[in-house]
């Protein structure tokens, strides 16, 4: 009897296997089209546990995003079977991303405080995207260019305060900072600070009073 079943069994198998290979469907997408997911039992689980009226606001929103992320994978899955998304998963997953945009969007933004200094200002209270083991400024010059604004830190580069250099940074409304470049400038300068600007050109000044020339268009120290 054992047997007899053991060799059904074989003979399913087999023959799903000759199907799939006659309509040419990747065994995988067998595999999903033949049972659920465990993706599906993550879903039914959350969405279970959503149903309850005792969770805190930040369970629940904790708990939101999980069914959001699974749904998402679920879709996943049935797109690479060859079957439609799960619409569900495409609507939470549009709400998610629209929620997160609307977080950025409303997430306050220190005003920015500067002094008027050539075709800008001198930033007054600025923190630099990066350590100070990378860059370690004195000081900042801004300007508002292409919808966006332009920053560029003067003063020492990697943790060595001989190495005077600049930073370059744009900054884009409810984006992250685009660090655009960090630049040495020639010979064991010091660090150096921003003292003057004209057309995009800024003006350092080195500790022992020499002045180099930067541009921040072409993103290079100018020579003499």
């Amino acid at each position: 009897m054992m047997q007899r079943i053991a060799r059904h069994k074989r003979r399913s198998v087999l023959l799903l296997l000759v199907l799939a290979l006659a309509a040419d469907i990747p065994l995988v997408s067998l595999a999903t089209r033949n049972g659920p997911s465990h993706v599906d039992d993550q879903v039914r689980a959350l969405e279970a546990e959503l149903a309850r009226d005792d969770l805190s606001p930040e369970l629940r929103t904790s708990l939101e995003e999980k069914l959001a992320i699974a749904r998402d994978s679920r879709s996943q899955e049935l797109q690479a079977a060859g079957r439609d998304p799960d619409p569900a998963a495409d609507a939470a997953k549009k709400a998610r991303l629209a929620g997160e945009a609307a977080r950025i969007a409303e997430t306050p933004r220190p005003p920015l405080t500067c002094t008027p200094l050539g075709d800008g200002c001198l930033l007054l209270d600025f923190t630099p995207p990066v350590s100070s083991q990378v860059f370690l400024p004195t000081s900042a010059w801004s300007i508002e260019d292409n919808g966006g604004r332009l920053v560029v830190m003067a003063g020492s580069i990697g943790g060595d305060l001989q190495q005077g250099g600049v930073l370059v940074v744009r900054y884009v409304e409810n984006q992250p900072p685009d660090i655009g470049a960090v630049i040495p400038a020639a010979g064991r300068t010091g660090p150096l600070e921003v003292a003057a600007e004209f057309a995009k050109v800024i003006q350092l000044r080195a500790p022992n009073g020499t002045t180099l020339a930067f541009d921040a268009t072409q993103l290079t120290f100018l020579s003499k």
